[in-house]
């Protein structure tokens, strides 16, 4: 139940000041929606749709972005959605999680240094990968204060894949 807490207080933080938020599921053979409305303390379910994406497996990867968007489009316009601001998500091989401790920092000081000391635990070029994290908490580690920290990954094409999406259909990610 906290972590439930904790998710729907991090979704109205991403609302800021705004009513309602469209999660967003593009996936290789459908896209999917849900309208998500604050609701004092909690969040309600306005409205969610599925649309199946007939992408040819030949498609290319510009054609199966117009696709996915057009899918997108349509399936909002049926449901009389006109909310624009929209969250997504990325998964997949291209997408990297990882635990870490790293030395006891302020959150200020771990983002300047994020950069150098997630490098290790990434398998890909750090230049080309959208870096996150999140202090979980204080640790002692072999007789020293550390922070463990989640490390979340993502390739930058594949971002940019996904933002290029949500544009196509209209919505502002």
């Amino acid at each position: 139940m906290k972590a439930l807490s904790s998710v729907i207080a991090k979704v109205k933080a991403l609302l800021a000041g705004k009513q309602e938020i469209l999660g967003v599921d593009i996936g290789s053979y459908a896209v999917k929606f849900v309208l998500l409305q604050a609701a004092g303390k909690a969040l309600k379910l306005k409205a969610w749709g599925y649309a199946p994406v007939n992408i040819k497996a030949d498609a290319t990867p510009d054609e199966r972005k117009y696709q996915s968007a057009q899918a997108l489009r349509d399936l909002l316009s049926v449901k009389g959605i006109k909310t624009k601001l929209a969250a997504t998500a990325v998964s997949g091989s291209s997408v990297i999680v990882r635990y870490v401790r790293l030395p006891k920092r302020s959150k200020e000081e771990q983002a300047r240094s994020i950069t150098s000391d997630a490098e290790p635990f990434i398998p890909f070029d750090i230049n080309e990968v959208s870096l996150g994290f999140h202090i979980l908490g204080d640790v002692v580690d072999e007789g020293q204060r550390k922070s463990e920290v989640v490390l979340v990954a993502a390739k930058k094409d594949l971002v940019r894949e996904k933002m290029g999406v949500l544009s196509l259909a209209g919505l502002s990610p």
